[in-house]
């Protein structure tokens, strides 16, 4: 982790050096520092900078060639096994990056190694299968913290409804009809979690809600004391009405039968309502700290709720074990000589939350660096150099 701090700052410099542009952005109302620095035109500009240079000093590059196998002699990489233009190709080399991605799109693995994956969970993310991790297990490399997912986002039908989710003054509960978090941090679109004791939230509003949304837009927070709203949403109501017609959601002027939609307990319900309005009249949520001017009561019926499984999921954590080097390390924690690994195929360097409280953009950021520092090490073990 501190190789990968150490290296953070001048990894910008020598991307902005060569044209790239970022805007520090937030991920969430209020956050500070900025930490987030999201490259313009995204990773794809990134990714079409780096192509270029690498066209540039004659980097031969591969698409469609699936890596097979890694190649040994004795303990050590002499090149990879691929599948190019349909045939069995053996390339040479005396070092292997590994950055094939997670697992994400290999439910085999997925069932193996992550205890509370199921059929119901999708994922949001690039179906990587991890192949990468599977070679490298092969020839004899530890993993670590695999079994954990990058999980987020609470997927809405209709066009209104999925902006009403982010919504600020919404009230958010569990299954059991309590509230969980501050609901200024943009609802659960960045609420990353691999937490499993809340897999369904529901938001609830009343109708002075709605009628307000419906006139001015929704609020998207962005930055400290920043308040962005959305066009309005006329048609918002019939939406609603439609969904609830469907059974997606429950439009009432009873808290019984709300309670009945989240199944909980009614009394918890009103209980988690009643301390909320009460927060909203005297100014301060003790519990979540919730800025005071987004706390709107409940009190206009009737009430919406809607709810799901917080179900996509962005991308697997954990993965081969390295040490600062990005060097893949055996089960005896020695490096495989020759043998690197980078990005989100690597484990080890983050916790099993992905911090997007403090760290925003932080796997974004551990793949350009970590990519760099195996680079860099490549270069110097080829040339029998100290590593750095």
């Amino acid at each position: 982790m501190r190789a990968y701090i150490d290296k953070s700052g001048e990894t910008i410099q020598w991307l902005e050096d060569k044209g790239l542009v970022f805007d520090c952005i937030a991920l969430y109302y209020g956050q500070w520092p900025l930490v987030w620095h999201r490259p313009r035109g995204l990773c794809a500009e990134m990714i079409k900078l780096f192509i270029e240079e690498c066209r540039k000093m004659g980097v031969r590059i591969l698409t469609s060639s699936p890596a097979k196998k890694l190649l040994m002699v004795e303990n050590r990489i002499k090149g990879v096994l691929a599948e190019v233009d349909g045939g069995e190709v053996e390339i040479d080399a005396p070092a292997v990056i590994i950055a094939s991605g997670g697992y994400g799109g290999n439910k085999e693995l997925l069932k193996k190694y992550c205890w509370y994956y199921n059929d119901n969970l999708h994922l949001g993310g690039l179906p990587h299968t991890g192949d990468g991790l599977i070679m490298a297990m092969e020839v004899g490399a530890a993993t670590e913290d695999l079994g954990f997912l990058l999980r987020g986002g609470l997927p809405g039908p209709g066009f209104g409804v999925p902006r009403v989710l982010d919504e600020p003054y919404m009230v958010r509960v569990d299954p059991k009809g309590k509230r969980f978090i501050d609901e200024t941090i943009c609802g659960l679109q960045h609420a990353y979690t691999a937490n499993e004791s809340i897999q369904t939230t529901y938001i609830i509003f009343d109708h002075s809600m709605m009628k307000r949304i419906s006139q001015e837009g929704t609020i998207y927070l962005v930055g400290k004391d920043r308040m962005n709203r959305y066009i309005p949403i006329p048609d918002l109501e019939k939406e609603l009405r439609t969904l609830a017609e469907k059974g997606s959601m429950v439009i009432s002027d009873s808290w019984d039968d709300i309670a009945k939609y989240i199944g909980c307990d009614t009394d918890v319900l009103k209980n988690t309502i009643n301390e909320y309005n009460h927060c909203r009249d005297k100014g301060h949520d003790p519990v979540f700290a919730k800025d005071p001017r987004y706390l709107v009561p409940l009190r206009t019926p009737p009430y919406y709720v809607i709810g799901g499984s917080i179900k996509p999921y962005l991308d697997t954590i954990g993965g081969i074990k390295i040490n600062e080097y990005m060097e893949v390390l055996d089960r005896n924690d020695d490096p495989i000589p020759g043998l690197y690994a980078a990005g989100v195929c690597a484990g080890g360097w983050q916790a099993v939350d992905y911090n997007g409280l403090h760290m925003s953009g932080s796997a974004v950021g551990f793949a350009v660096n970590s990519g760099r520092i195996a680079a860099e090490n490549v270069a110097l073990y080829i040339s029998r150099k100290t590593l750095c």
